[in-house]
C-alpha cells in the first residue's frame, strides 16, 4: 500500500491510537467474510457483501459453501472479477468468477491444496499470478514442511508455475521496492523438531520513499519466572538497500494475526487483529 507525501515525510515513531473491541479473537481484517466454521468436518457458508449506495450499508450479496475457509482473495483479470477461496480442509480451493455486474459469482476452477491458508494475487507486466500458502499435509505423514505453489494464468485457467518450500505457511505478501519485486512468506507453524521462525502475517507499506514491512506474531513472549506474559512483540522493518530489510521499530502488542496499513488524509495508521482476545489496536505513524 503506497502513501504519497508531498514534502517527503518520513516515519519517526509509532504510537497507540485506539482499541477496537470484537466479539471473539480475530484472524483477518478484510471486506469479505471468510467463515472459519464451527466444525472442521462440516461445511459452512462464507458471505460476500455488496455495498448499497442507497442505504450506505453492506448487504448480503451471496453465500458460498466453504470448508474451514481461511481466506477469500478478490482479484481482477481484464474486465472480469474473481474470488479465490482458501479451504483449509477438504483439499480443494475453489475459484469463482462474476459473469456480469450485479450477478452472483459462479465456480470456474478447482485446485488441489494442502491446508490452504492464504491466496495472494499479483501481476507482473500484465501477467497474472496466484500464490497459495499451504500450511500442512494430512495423515499419514502429518507435517508442516511442505511446498507452497505459485500459479500462472494461461488460457483462462491457473496452472502451476513454481513450488517454494515453506513451514506451516499462513500468508504471502507481494510488494515492489524500486524496480525489484518481492514475495515474502509467513512461516507460522512447526510440527517437526527443526527450528523455525514463526510469523503469521506480513504487511508491506511505504511512507514517502521509504519501504517497510511489519510482521504479526501470534505467539506470546516466553514465561518469565513462571509468569505467563500478556503481550508479545511485533517488528517493523525498513528497506536499507545493501543491508536489505533491517528492524527499526519494536511494538509491544497483544498476539496479532493480521496487520493492515491505511491512511486518512495525511495521517498514516496501522491496525492489527488480536489473535487471542477481543481487543484489537490501532497505531498512528508519527512523521517527521
Amino acid at each position: 500500500m503506497g502513501i504519497e507525501q508531498r514534502h517527503e515525510k518520513r516515519l519517526d515513531y509509532i504510537v497507540w491510537h485506539q482499541d477496537i473491541v470484537t466479539a471473539a479473537p480475530t484472524i483477518d481484517i478484510e471486506i469479505f467474510l471468510a467463515n472459519h466454521g464451527a466444525k472442521r468436518e462440516k461445511p459452512s457458508k462464507s458471505v460476500i457483501y455488496r455495498w448499497s449506495r442507497k442505504r450506505k450499508l453492506f448487504k448480503v450479496h451471496q453465500e458460498i459453501v466453504t470448508w474451514t475457509a481461511r481466506d477469500l482473495e478478490h482479484f481482477q483479470i481484464g474486465d472480469e472479477h474473481y474470488i479465490a477461496v482458501a479451504n483449509h480442509v477438504r483439499g480443494k480451493t475453489r475459484f469463482f468468477v462474476r459473469p456480469s455486474v450485479g450477478r452472483q459469482f459462479e465456480e470456474t476452477q478447482r485446485i488441489t491444496t494442502t491446508g490452504a491458508y492464504d491466496w495472494t494475487h499479483f501481476d507482473l507486466d500484465g501477467y497474472h499470478f496466484m500464490a497459495v500458502a499451504n500450511s500442512f499435509s494430512g495423515p499419514p505423514a502429518r507435517t508442516t514442511f511442505i511446498k507452497s505453489v505459485v500459479y500462472f494464468w494461461q488460457d483462462g485457467r491457473f496452472i502451476p508455475f513454481q513450488t517454494i518450500e515453506t513451514t506451516g505457511a499462513t500468508d504471502w505478501e507481494f510488494f515492489r521496492v524500486h524496480n525489484e519485486f518481492f514475495l515474502v512468506v509467513a512461516n507460522a507453524y512447526n510440527y517437526g523438531p527443526q527450528a523455525a521462525e514463526l510469523a503469521v502475517d506480513w504487511e508491506a507499506f511505504t511512507v514517502g520513499s521509504d519501504h517497510f514491512l511489519v510482521v504479526s506474531n501470534a505467539q506470546q513472549n516466553p514465561k518469565q519466572d513462571g509468569v505467563e506474559p500478556t503481550n508479545t512483540r511485533s517488528v517493523i522493518y525498513r528497506w536499507q538497500g545493501v543491508e536489505k530489510f533491517v528492524p527499526v521499530h519494536y511494538l509491544d502488542t497483544l498476539p496479532s494475526a493480521d496487520w493492515e496499513c491505511f491512511h486518512v488524509g495525511g495521517s498514516v495508521f496501522l491496525v492489527y487483529a488480536n489473535a487471542k482476545g477481543t481487543i484489537s489496536q490501532v497505531y498512528q505513524v508519527k512523521l517527521k
